[in-house]
């Protein structure tokens, strides 16, 4: 893997925020321009389906000639917090050894299976990979990574106030697989918090167990209102008081769009 993959940086994650709030405008305006930072091009849009049946605009595949990044928005439509409010685990789909994943959110990328595949096909094994995900998107992330990792790819992984995706097998599971992953976490940012350590379901009268993933990353920022303690733009506000210049550079395209 390419030295530019390894190890934690607020410049990448920077860039990836400034990717991933494309992901947003992506869905907003369907028919408008989506703001790539240079030198990356669009290279496939996937779309996927929650609670709803109608498919819609999840996260797509970018390019450049040095690497590749794989972009997961979060929630915003309601049939998107019903899928977010499915907690109960079911078995890992992907690979049995992986234990359990969230029900909601495991439905959610298997929508997309087949078109992330089909989309990858397309970028040269040796190309570094980079997934990111902000809130649920967080979680996808994990998810398509897990997969991608068992399968013998080696993605790097940034999430920004992502939710727990998975049982404490799964998390440990995770961290062997893919080493380079970091979570970007507030610690106002109530999504972090959920689902529980502990939850239990009312439908299935069972108690279920979840544990993050590594690595987190601690940043601290506060807003008014809560939702503004998970917000896209202040993880990227928070992160650019580490490098002001580079993410003054950004901000055109994270500055169009407010998840």
């Amino acid at each position: 893997m390419s030295e530019v993959t390894r190890g934690w940086s607020a410049r990448r994650a920077l860039l990836l925020l400034a990717v991933l709030s494309q992901a947003y405008a992506q869905y907003k305006r369907p028919a408008g321009p989506i703001v790539l930072p240079h030198p990356y091009r669009m290279t496939a849009a996937i779309a996927g389906k929650a609670y709803a049946d109608d498919q819609t605009a999840f996260a797509f595949l970018v390019e450049s000639e040095r690497d590749a990044v794989l972009a997961f928005r979060g929630t915003i439509r309601t049939d998107e917090w019903v899928s977010d409010a499915m907690a109960r685990q079911i078995a890992c789909p992907f690979d049995s050894r992986m234990g359990w994943t969230h029900a909601g959110f495991t439905d959610i990328y298997e929508s997309m299976r087949g078109k992330i595949a089909e989309a990858l096909e397309t970028i040269a094994s040796a190309k570094p990979l980079f997934i990111a995900g902000h809130s649920l998107g967080g979680a996808l992330a994990v998810l398509a990574a897990a997969e991608l990792a068992s399968g013998g790819r080696q993605p790097v992984v940034y999430t920004f106030g992502a939710p727990r995706a998975g049982s404490p097998r799964f998390a440990c599971r995770y961290d062997k697989l893919v080493p380079d992953s970091y979570r970007v976490a507030n610690p106002h940012d109530i999504v972090t918090r959920l689902p529980p350590p502990i939850w239990w379901s009312p439908r299935t009268n069972a108690f279920y167990f979840y544990r993050h993933v590594r690595t987190r990353i601690g940043v601290e920022f506060r807003s008014g209102r809560r939702s503004g303690n998970h917000s896209l733009r202040g993880y990227f506000r928070s992160l650019a008081l580490q490098d002001p210049a580079y993410a003054a550079s950004l901000w055109t395209s994270v500055g169009t769009d407010e998840d």
